[in-house]
């Protein structure tokens, strides 16, 4: 006959006493987990990035990434245009592109 909750286990605990513990265990682990990815994803890589970043000043010079609002390098520029803002919008014309009147308005040249 299997024990029942209020009798003792082979090990003389109560079986859900031991239960309850490895569930706790189990949060634990996982909040640690949490925890640590945490500090990796928003400590650690971002000041490995700026170091890795810093140390190739002719990086620096080409606008490649964005920025976050802390200074920080972010995303990756897809695509460089080098010219006047004036040949843009002529080859984009050209192209049959129209010129946006939305959020990309305020976006100025490099």
């Amino acid at each position: 006959m299997p024990p029942s909750v209020d009798q003792p286990s082979e090990t003389g605990q109560p079986i859900p006493e031991a239960a309850r513990r490895n569930r706790a265990r189990r949060w634990q682990w996982a909040a640690w987990i949490l925890a640590g990815w945490a500090v990796l994803a928003y400590v650690v890589v971002p000041d490995l990035w700026q170091a890795y970043y810093d140390d190739r000043q002719a990086m620096a010079q080409v606008h490649r990434t964005t920025r976050t609002s802390d200074g920080h390098p972010g995303d990756p520029v897809n695509i460089a245009v080098v010219g006047s803002e004036a040949e843009l919008v002529r080859a984009m014309h050209a192209a049959g592109a129209s010129r946006c009147t939305s959020w990309c308005s305020r976006v100025r040249c490099a």
